[in-house]
Order: C-alpha cells, then structure tokens, then sequence
C-alpha cells in the first residue's frame, strides 16, 4: 500500500537563503532535512504509523538519516529528536555531531522499531535520477514515509534537486 514518487525540485531560492546563513555547522542537506520535518509536523498522514494493529498519531516524530561510514557496517542511522520544535540553529548542531559521532564509529545501533517509527530522509548526492523506487522493510509499524534527495544540478539557470518519497496511502 504505497506510493513512490520522484519529484524535480527548484531548490534556487531555498538555496540562496541557506547560503546568507552564518550557520557554519549547517550543509544543505541538513537545511532541507529541517525545512521538510517542519512541513510533515502540518500533515496528519505524515504522522500516521500502525503499531501493533493500532494506527496512533506520532507528534514530533523521529527522523532517521542513513550514512555511508564504510568498513565492516558500511552504514550507520542518525536519530534526530525533537527536529521540527527546535531553531535552524539548535538542529544544525545536533546534526552535525550525530554525524561526527556516526563517521566515527560512535553511534549505537536503533532497534527496529525505533527505525520504523520515524521518518526515513536520505541524501545520494551523487546519483542525478529522475525516478528512483525505495526500498521497504515489512515489519511491525506501517506508514513510515520515506524521502531521498539526489544529486543537484542546474537545469534553465535553476538549481534543481531530485526527491523520491514513498509514502504510505
């Protein structure tokens, strides 16, 4: 019961605003990772999971961001908390140490559970794609929805991005 969707995005204004930010700790991706959490809080279906049989409303829930750590794990998630009750400011700074602690090899394993529960965003900044089907993982939660952003390019004197969601309907 899903729907995947590949979106060109016109990221251009989005992208002049992040770079008058004096935010050093802030990437793109981060910028637009708390830009989409903020807009998902407003929607009831982006909050939906069906736990154990029951479908309960997640406020404020979890996103979890996969990273490419290579070695033996080869990946590892971020959990971010709280994102979408926190400034630009205050999440850039947990993101970019989750991700310091994640490339060096100091962020626990979630349980299944956790990871289902929250909201999937991934960035495969050097993949250009006009459609892309995610992968799913059935287990006990339903209605994760899951997003990943491509590789960015200019097409037009526009600043483009390519987003895949799936979602569940």
């Amino acid at each position: 019961p899903f729907i995947d969707i590949t979106l060109q995005l016109d990221v251009t204004e989005a992208h002049a605003r992040y770079r008058q930010l004096a935010l050093p700790e802030l990437t793109f991706f981060s910028y637009l990772i708390w830009h989409l959490a903020g807009a998902l809080q407003g929607q009831l279906s982006f909050k939906l999971r069906k736990i154990e049989g029951e479908w309960r409303v997640l406020e404020n829930a979890p996103i979890v961001v996969p990273v490419a750590i290579g070695g033996q794990m080869r990946f590892c998630e971020l959990l971010l908390e709280n994102v979408s009750q926190q400034s630009l400011a205050e999440f850039a700074g947990q993101y970019r140490r989750q991700l310091e602690a994640a490339r060096a090899g100091q962020v626990p394993r979630m349980g299944p559970l956790t990871f289902l529960a929250a909201c999937l965003m991934g960035n495969l900044p050097q993949l250009q794609f006009t459609g892309l089907k995610l992968h799913w993982r059935k287990g006990d939660i339903q209605g994760q929805p899951n997003f990943y952003f491509g590789q960015r390019y200019t097409q037009n004197g526009r600043l483009m991005i390519p987003l895949a969601a799936k979602l569940h309907h």
